[in-house]
């Protein structure tokens, strides 16, 4: 950030994605990492919805605010990639791979 407020580079937007991970490959990394079992059991996304439907259950009845939302639920489950190579164009810029800083 501090390259790009010292650099002519204004009205633009960068996403500072290095790599593309999902979820499962980062817990299984970080349970590699921590020397534990690296084993991770998917939950099928209807377990999901059916608590979902059970929290707005309670949080109508006891008048609690929900923590489990719909997009939550479909974020968990879709994989969006994203390329961060446009301010290696715009600036000498090297990412550090996301091993290192884990």
């Amino acid at each position: 950030m501090s390259q790009l407020m010292e650099s002519e580079v204004n009205g633009e937007r960068f996403i500072l994605v290095a790599e593309n991970w999902t979820n499962k490959s980062l817990y299984q990394f970080l349970l590699k990492k921590n020397k534990k079992n690296e084993r991770v059991y998917l939950i099928p996304k209807f377990t999901f919805y059916f608590l979902w439907i059970v929290e707005h259950s309670l949080e109508l009845i006891f008048f609690r605010k929900r923590k489990l939302t719909r997009a939550l639920i479909k974020g968990m489950y879709e994989q969006k990639n994203f390329k961060g190579d446009k301010i290696k164009t715009k600036l000498d810029f090297a990412y550090t791979p996301i091993e290192e800083v884990l």
